[in-house]
């Protein structure tokens, strides 16, 4: 397989911290509301430059060529930049359903390959996400997620 084309640690990535205003009142239990807070990083090492794999990830209308994501439009289009949103669909769920997922880029560093964005999910999940690259070596870099 092409280095360059290999994103299957891209694709190990699809856990994200997540925030979720839990609401007692939908099930029938009053009005008090909680927050639970899931946090995750995985990371792995990817067989291609950090440079190419900075490319994917500055290409927002191409996320779903990683994640199980249909992107349906980037407002306003062209590469990733700070306060650009994206608008998309999970990938058929049991044969059946499809969640539609919202993004905003909320912070972007191009020299230390890191890219922040928030997200929001089916049943009021928030997810505010850190993708970070790291060289090893002129043919591999570390990818972070979290």
């Amino acid at each position: 397989m092409d280095a360059a084309l290999n994103t299957t640690a891209l694709q190990r990535t699809r856990f994200a911290p997540l925030r979720s205003p839990l609401s007692f009142e939908t099930f029938g239990l009053g009005e008090e509301k909680t927050t639970m807070t899931l946090n995750v990083c995985p990371a792995d090492t990817v067989r291609a430059p950090v440079e190419r794999v900075w490319d994917l990830l500055m290409q927002p209308a191409g996320y779903g060529r990683f994640w199980e994501f249909t992107v349906e439009r980037v407002e306003p289009e062209g590469p990733a930049m700070v306060g650009q949103k994206f608008v998309g669909w999970t990938k058929p769920l049991c044969r059946r359903w499809r969640w539609r997922i919202d993004g905003e880029i909320q912070e972007l560093d191009a020299e230390r390959h890191h890219i922040l964005f928030h997200m929001s999910l089916p049943f009021g999940l928030v997810s505010s996400n850190r993708i970070m690259c790291a060289r090893i070596d002129e043919q591999r870099c570390t990818l972070r997620y979290g």
